[in-house]
């Protein structure tokens, strides 16, 4: 009592009931003793003082006794604050939890032990492609899963387990796979009833992303020509997965195209004879998909573009079975295209830099960081009389001796011993991640003659 009022025990001795209770003043007294006497037990909320001027809500349970031959009273005092933050925290985390159910963008499920559901909100009818949250109560959530049986399996592996985060292929309405990630918990009641509540998110356009992502930026082993669109070809296919019937790709322009390769479910199929008749764009799809032997679904198209914006091919999806995966389609063969097209754009890069390399009017070589030759073109090979690829993996100072910096003179030594007096010019640049030197080396024997 003297915590909770803030007095020592001589000062509280010292008060009355009405210094710290607000609701039970003096003159109220003798008909609460009447009142008491005739009940036996009173029970009451009331208005505790602090001695610093807090108010707070008390609990007040008060008793008569004699002791020594004069009634008194017991008083059994609570302090409710706790008590009212509780439950007003209780209160707010109900409302935030029906507002969190109704409103957010993430599925949320209720279920008992064996599938029934008894709450579900309208992002996660979304997700499966029904009306409302409402629809779904009172049907089973094994229905989602792509298998009756997998709902029950990651119970069994769940054990004892009270929370569970997994990711697992569920089927919309119509039945369509969609790939979603699980975060859930387990509640017991006091009777022993287990509840499931699970937060669902539809991670299908992430997946299919990641998997884009790899596929296109994913060495290929290979660097340019019908080699490379192949590989592409097959790991679009495999991105692609079901929600396409096939894929074809097409070479040339109208009046000039040819079928390169095509799959069908997923599988690389013999090439028919190209579709006759059929130069109009509009009926090309129909076409290709006829001759492959799909019949249904949307078709896509998508351009493959050189550097210069020239159309040099197609991707073209034939037989997309689903609205949502009509767009995924798209973007998958745009991102493939353009990787064609900036493959076809380095090899030309590659090409070109070849071209200047062999070409150079001087003898030039390239070298790492250590020194080490690593490429020389046709007029180093003159200038060391030595084959390329002998020079390749020795070190530039085993062939040339340096006396001055950069541009200075240096001799490099021939095969026959002969030295030959150079000009030697470097520049450092960086390759594939590698830090490498490009030496030029100009044969200078005529204007030392001179």
């Amino acid at each position: 009592s003297c915590r909770l009022f803030g007095y020592t025990r001589d000062e509280l001795l010292a008060r009355t009931v009405a210094d710290i209770d607000l609701d039970h003043s003096l003159d109220r007294w003798p008909g609460y003793w009447a009142e008491l006497r005739e009940r036996g037990v009173l029970a009451f909320q009331s208005r505790g003082l602090h001695r610093d001027g807090t108010v707070f809500p008390i609990h007040v349970t008060t008793q008569i006794f004699v002791h020594e031959g004069e009634e008194l009273i017991c008083a059994v005092i609570r302090d409710l604050r706790q008590k009212r933050l509780v439950e007003d925290l209780l209160r707010e985390s109900e409302e935030r939890f029906r507002a969190l159910f109704e409103q957010s963008n993430e599925g949320i499920l209720r279920t008992n032990w064996t599938g029934e559901v008894l709450g579900a909100n309208d992002a996660l009818a979304a997700i499966v492609g029904a009306r409302s949250g409402r629809e779904l109560v009172g049907t089973n959530v094994e229905r989602f899963y792509d298998t009756p049986t997998q709902r029950r399996a990651l119970l069994d592996a769940n054990g004892e387990a009270d929370s569970l985060r997994t990711e697992v292929t569920w089927r919309r309405r119509g039945g369509e796979r969609i790939r979603v990630e699980l975060s859930g918990r387990k509640e017991v009641a006091h009777d022993g009833t287990i509840t499931f509540t699970t937060f669902v998110r539809d991670v299908t356009s992430a997946r299919r992303r990641e998997a884009l992502l790899e596929a296109v930026s994913t060495d290929l082993g290979v660097s340019h020509g019908v080699a490379l669109v192949a590989q592409l070809g097959a790991r679009l296919v495999r991105v692609l997965g079901s929600d396409v019937q096939g894929l074809a790709i097409v070479r040339g322009l109208r009046g000039r195209r040819r079928l390169l390769h095509a799959w069908v479910e997923g599988q690389e199929v013999s090439l028919p004879p190209w579709p006759q008749g059929d130069e109009a764009a509009a009926s090309m799809e129909a076409s290709l998909a006829h001759a492959l032997g799909i019949l249904d679904g949307t078709h896509h198209v998508v351009a493959i573009r050189d550097p210069d914006g020239s159309t040099v091919g197609l991707f073209v999806a034939l037989g997309v079975r689903t609205l949502r995966a009509r767009e995924w389609t798209r973007e998958a063969l745009e991102v493939f295209a353009q990787r064609v097209g900036a493959e076809i754009a380095r090899a030309r890069v590659e090409e070109r830099s070849t071209a200047v390399f062999e070409h150079a009017p001087n003898a030039v070589v390239i070298t790492d960081q250590r020194g080490t030759i690593v490429n020389a073109n046709r007029l180093a090979e003159v200038l060391f009389e030595r084959p390329r690829l002998a020079l390749i993996g020795e070190p530039l100072d085993a062939h040339v001796s340096r006396s001055g910096e950069d541009g200075e003179l240096a001799r490099a030594r021939r095969s026959d011993g002969v030295e030959v007096p150079l000009e030697i010019n470097e520049a450092p640049f960086r390759a594939d991640d590698e830090d490498l030197v490009v030496v030029a080396l100009r044969d200078v024997s005529e204007r030392k003659r001179t």
